[in-house]
């Protein structure tokens, strides 16, 4: 740990433990962005995947292209449960807030469209006459 780097303790932390430590860590982070995740996950029983960012409202898991809930994991930290085996993990962020205003923006242009169009007509109309 003293060696290491502060993005090395994120993405491989080290857990005192008696026990020996696994010949390889259990996760590794394969990408990272402002808004997504993916790990590389082989587990050895039922469990849980804790990713040790910020328990958020918007984000949102799949394990294996399935989406999977998120749980709060000591109330600040995501966590996503995985099955026995090799899993792609993804952890993205798509808040509802942003999806409801990309709508209603994409509404209200449509909109403004046809009543720009309904104006132009009439207004070609009344030249005619």
């Amino acid at each position: 740990m003293a060696a290491g780097t502060a993005r090395e303790a994120r993405d491989a932390p080290v857990i005192e433990t008696a026990a020996k430590p696994p010949a390889a860590p259990p996760a590794r982070v394969v990408s990272r962005t402002d808004t997504e995740v993916r790990l590389d996950v082989q587990a050895q029983a039922d469990g849980h995947v804790v990713l040790l960012d910020t328990f958020y409202p918007g984000w949102h898991a799949e394990v294996d292209g399935r989406e999977q809930p998120i749980r709060a994991a000591d109330l600040a930290f995501r966590a996503v449960a995985v099955t026995p085996g090799r899993h792609t993990v993804r952890f993205f962020y798509r808040p509802t807030s942003v999806l409801a205003g990309g709508a209603l923006s994409l509404s209200a242009l449509l909109a403004i469209g046809v009543c720009l169009i309904g104006l132009r007509r009439r207004g070609g109309s009344d030249r005619a006459a």
